[in-house]
């Protein structure tokens, strides 16, 4: 589970919410169009102009639902815009807090063996597993890997560092340009981040 998942499942509530709302609005005008057209072959049943009246309340009652779905819909979008762009600036924060370059995050025994050359592809990966939670470092791994990469003559062996560089590369801005789709996100995509 991602630390940040709390950020998909606040927005995805949001969605939810606002979808809700909307759809009450607009299941009450399908509901009162019906009930126009089931009054339109109503007779009357108590005195003459009975089924006029109720037609006319009918009318009514969907004139209003109108107007309660065109106020609902004016207004539930911009306020869920609202949740997602606050979402994503907190979102971003975090992302950028958590992945600041910072020298004490620096390993010393780490940088000598970077440093050293004598690293196998396998024991990059390895330290990228290690190196996580490490922003610093994993950056700095990432620079080694793809250096290894540009000299690499085995096609496997080029690709895995490859794949290194660019895990260990991705930046605050790529991940905060990520989170501006999340409203197109699943609910299975929810539960398995």
């Amino acid at each position: 589970m991602s630390k940040y998942k709390h950020f998909v499942e606040n927005l995805d509530t949001a969605f939810k919410t606002a979808r809700e709302k909307y759809m009450n609005a607009y299941d009450a005008v399908k509901a009162a169009e019906k009930r126009v057209e089931d009054a339109k072959t109503e007779k009357d049943e108590y005195f003459k102009g009975d089924a006029d009246i109720h037609r006319a309340e009918c009318a009514t009652a969907l004139r209003k639902a109108e107007i309660v779905f065109e106020r609902t819909a004016e207004g539930i979008w911009p306020a869920f815009d609202e949740v997602r762009d606050e979402l994503t600036a907190k979102l971003r924060a975090e992302i950028q807090a958590d992945t600041i370059a910072a020298p004490e995050d620096i390993d010393p025994n780490g940088m000598t063996l970077l440093q050293s050359g004598i690293l196998r592809v396998d024991e990059l990966e390895s330290l990228a597993e290690r190196y996580a939670e490490n922003y610093t470092m994993l950056r700095i791994l990432g620079q080694h890997a793809k250096a290894a990469a540009d000299k690499a003559e085995d096609t496997d062996a080029r690709w895995r560092l490859v794949n290194i560089s660019r895990a260990a590369g991705r930046d605050p801005s790529f991940v905060a340009s990520i989170s501006k789709t999340w409203e197109r996100l699943t609910e299975a995509t929810i539960e398995s981040f």
